[in-house]
């Protein structure tokens, strides 16, 4: 068994966040591209690479929290239009508004 000091284990949980920041901003970056269906695919393997990087660690495992979301990526809507980023597919603004273990989405034009 290894036994860490609290200075080591606090060094260790940063390295931990940093390791997961890289592709949490890979993802940030990649939502803003231009829709196709190439662009889809870095996007879903960005979320593939940062669900890899957080397995396991409770501090980025937590239920998401009440309140409006605004729409960033959706894969569905992904290569509709060329011209737009997923997050304005409809021209307009999407959120998604969550209550407890419901959800709804709303479009304002």
């Amino acid at each position: 068994q290894r036994f860490v000091s609290p200075a080591q284990n606090q060094l260790l949980r940063r390295k931990t966040t940093m390791k997961a920041q890289l592709p949490k901003d890979d993802l940030l970056d990649l939502v803003k591209l231009r829709q196709s269906p190439w662009n889809r695919l870095k996007v879903e393997e960005a979320i593939t690479r940062l669900s890899l990087a957080t397995e396991g660690k409770s501090q980025f495992r937590k239920p998401v929290k009440g309140g409006v979301w605004r729409l960033l990526w959706s894969s569905p809507t992904s290569a509709i239009n060329p011209f737009s980023t997923p997050d304005l597919v409809l021209l307009a603004k999407t959120f998604q508004v969550i209550k407890g273990t419901r959800g709804a989405n709303i479009v304002k034009w």
